[in-house]
């Protein structure tokens, strides 16, 4: 098993931001997948490509290519000096994306949690006075509920639970989702070991 250093702490706003911290700005998935694995591709796809938001015509366009092309096109805009410190992404059909936020506000940090459908979601963690550590981080995503439909297992596990209900155990409900981080290099490894020891209690509860 892995050892993660959970006291791990980012920095949101650094001077010289990564690669990937620079790419964590486009909202689609897609978009943000393909530059990724080849910058290059931007001299031939154009500015569009790389664009935090595409225009509605862009927009239709794209996801009439596939369906998961549309995954993350419909979050909210970024606001000024907002970052995007963590996804949760489902592999459903129009591949879904929860975004895990952090934007200055009067000399704090504030946490908002965003997805493509206008959710009102419950902040585990609302501000801090610097970022917050990895174990904080899983912390606000584990936490972070949505009262009106038993939302009580946080972003990650209550999809899993949702998709072995509906599917099955055997169906491997942890392939439904994941999670990435340009802030926390460890975050989606730690999720998928938690995956494997999450799946292995479920199935010894329902036999």
């Amino acid at each position: 098993m892995s050892t993660f250093n959970l006291n791990f702490r980012p920095d949101y706003w650094p001077d010289a931001p990564t690669t990937d911290q620079l790419v964590s700005s486009i909202r689609g998935q897609a978009r943000r997948n393909l530059v990724a694995r080849d910058p290059s591709l931007t001299e031939i796809g154009g500015d569009w490509l790389t664009a935090a938001t595409l225009t509605p015509e862009e927009r239709s366009w794209w996801g009439a290519l596939h369906p998961t092309n549309m995954g993350g096109e419909y979050l909210p805009d970024f606001e000024p000096e907002e970052v995007e410190i963590a996804r949760v992404s489902l592999a459903s059909t129009t591949a879904d994306q929860i975004s895990i936020r952090a934007a200055w506000d009067e000399g704090r940090i504030r946490y908002s949690v965003d997805d493509e459908y206008g959710t009102a979601f419950v902040c585990a963690i609302t501000d801090s006075e610097e970022p917050l550590t990895m174990g904080e981080v899983i912390r606000l995503i584990d936490g972070t509920c949505y009262d009106d439909d038993g939302w009580d297992l946080g972003l990650v596990k209550y999809f899993w639970r949702w998709y072995a209900e509906a599917e099955g155990p055997d169906s491997q409900p942890t392939a439904f989702t994941s999670v990435s981080s340009a802030y926390y290099p460890d975050l989606g490894a730690y999720y998928e070991e938690e995956a494997e020891r999450w799946l292995d209690d479920y199935r010894r509860r329902v036999g």
